[in-house]
């Protein structure tokens, strides 16, 4: 059970300026940086809240041209019986960046390959932290 979202990059944003800069919106504590042939460039960034391990990583989803960076989280050390609590706290979490300023879409199953896909943008009509301040957009 886990989220995925995908953020597209500010300016010339660096992996590990983002990590540094999402974890803080996520009240992530402490960063490690770690190399793995697994992921793109063979590094990654690690870190915890909540009893989540967060993941942040540089994205190459075929489907999102544009997206750089890949959000992976998933419970450690508590069992989630309700799934879906980690797809609610992946559609809060993405709302928070979507306020925040970035551009993000939630995947939902990010593993595989007919996927749903929640697709945010900010509303600059509505008022601070309503209902429809971010608007969701499936496909």
């Amino acid at each position: 059970m886990s989220g995925d979202l995908f953020v597209v990059m500010r300016s010339k944003e660096t992996l590990e300026a983002f990590a540094r800069r999402v974890g803080d919106v996520f009240q992530i504590r402490e960063l490690e940086r770690r190399e793995s042939s697994n992921y793109v460039e063979g590094e990654y960034y690690v870190g915890t809240a909540l009893s989540l391990a967060v993941v942040f990583a540089r994205a190459d989803e075929e489907d999102l041209d544009g997206y750089e960076f890949w959000i992976h989280f998933r419970t450690t050390g508590a069992w989630v019986q309700d799934a879906a609590f980690i797809d609610g706290l992946a559609d809060f979490l993405a709302r928070r960046l979507t306020v925040a300023g970035d551009t993000v879409v939630r995947i939902l199953n990010a593993e595989l390959r007919n996927r749903e896909k929640f697709f945010y943008s900010l509303n600059a009509n509505a008022p601070y932290a309503s209902a429809g301040q971010v608007l969701v957009r499936q496909e």
